[in-house]
């Protein structure tokens, strides 16, 4: 008997659906959790930790008992926004330790200068597995050669 050959009673067909769905539903869980875990963080060789470079500013920051929301905007005068890869990292104060959080570039209508409305930036993560404690709130910018961890001057503390 050839494997296309081969009937399917009805049970074992709804079986073999069910488990499928299952196997889809679990994958799309584990990505968009993936999706809103901090990843820890360390300084790339290319990066430089620079202060009074970039423009930056914070329109939303929420903190919750549960989840952490940044949007804002970050730019370097003079330099076209081109494959542009920014995100936001929490530094612990106490530890140094940093964590990234992935980070959507977005369109915003607060920044004055027409050349960088795409410079917004928009991110959400979950709190779990960050410790309590005081953090400095960075943005990581990456445009064209630049590799630039700069603060924002905003502290919070997650509870």
């Amino acid at each position: 008997m050839d494997f296309l050959d081969l009937e399917i009673d009805k049970s074992t067909f709804i079986k073999i659906l069910i488990s499928l769905l299952i196997c889809i539903l679990i994958y799309i869980a584990l990505t968009m959790s993936s999706l809103l875990i901090f990843k820890s963080y360390k300084l790339g060789p290319n990066t430089s930790v620079e202060e009074n470079v970039l423009h930056t500013h914070l329109d939303v920051l929420e903190i919750s008992n549960k989840k952490i929301e940044i949007a804002g905007w970050a730019y370097k005068d003079g330099e076209p926004l081109g494959d542009v890869n920014s995100n936001y990292v929490l530094r612990n104060k106490e530890t140094g330790k940093m964590y990234l959080m992935r980070t959507k570039m977005v369109e915003n209508g607060n920044i004055q200068n027409e050349e960088y409305k795409l410079a917004g930036m928009h991110a959400q993560c979950l709190l779990v597995g960050v410790p309590k404690g005081q953090y400095e709130i960075m943005v990581l910018y990456k445009n064209g050669d630049n590799d630039i961890l700069t603060s924002t001057n905003i502290e919070r503390e997650i509870k």
